[in-house]
């Protein structure tokens, strides 16, 4: 059974990626200031916001990384007319590099015309609104699952937009204030 994990230097310079636990295994990879944890095999971020580039470094260079070719403007200008919701900040420079990505299992959902239905902003985001019980606020943008039938949002009510958790079993459903994770899509 292998096992990915990342982790940082002392001054947060590169990530760590490990697999199976035999050092013959792990390898480097370069994150210019992207300051990286080991929290469940995801890039979660400490002390300073990386740059789109640094993180679409460590997504490229992620072993086994699966990504899109990218969604163009009127992709993205499309899928905001379509679910009623701004689509900025980080995220929008994701979706037109990346388009979707999938890291070890971690799907960030996304558009462009090679994107997998599994990892489509738009059928997702519509079906929690529209088929699942609760419905997610409207004002939440689904950027990905998290296994369990919650979602990683984006409250686009901000400009830059914080990734927040939307718990689809939340003891107050009607009253559910996502928690906020990252400031934003970036951090």
């Amino acid at each position: 059974m292998s096992s990915s994990t990342l982790y940082s230097t002392v001054d947060g310079t590169w990530c760590r990626y490990s697999s199976g636990g035999s050092s013959a295994e792990t390898r480097d990879l370069i994150c210019p200031s992207y300051r990286t944890s080991a929290i469940e095999g995801r890039l979660t971020s400490t002390m300073t916001t990386p740059t789109f580039e640094d993180v679409a470094a460590c997504v490229e260079a992620f072993p086994g990384a699966e990504f899109g070719k990218g969604a163009t403007n009127a992709e993205i200008e499309a899928a905001e007319r379509e679910l009623g919701l701004p689509i900025r900040g980080g995220y929008r420079l994701f979706l037109r590099r990346f388009g979707w990505s999938d890291l070890d299992g971690e799907i960030i959902y996304g558009l462009g015309g090679n994107t997998p239905g599994f990892a489509s902003l738009v059928d997702n985001t519509q079906w929690e609104r529209q088929q699942a019980e609760p419905s997610m606020q409207t004002h939440l943008l689904s950027i990905g699952p998290d296994g369990f039938g919650n979602h990683y949002c984006l409250d686009t009510r901000e400009e830059e937009p914080p990734v927040v958790f939307w718990e689809h079993d939340h003891p107050d459903l009607d009253q559910q204030v996502p928690e906020v994770l990252r400031v934003s899509f970036l951090e």
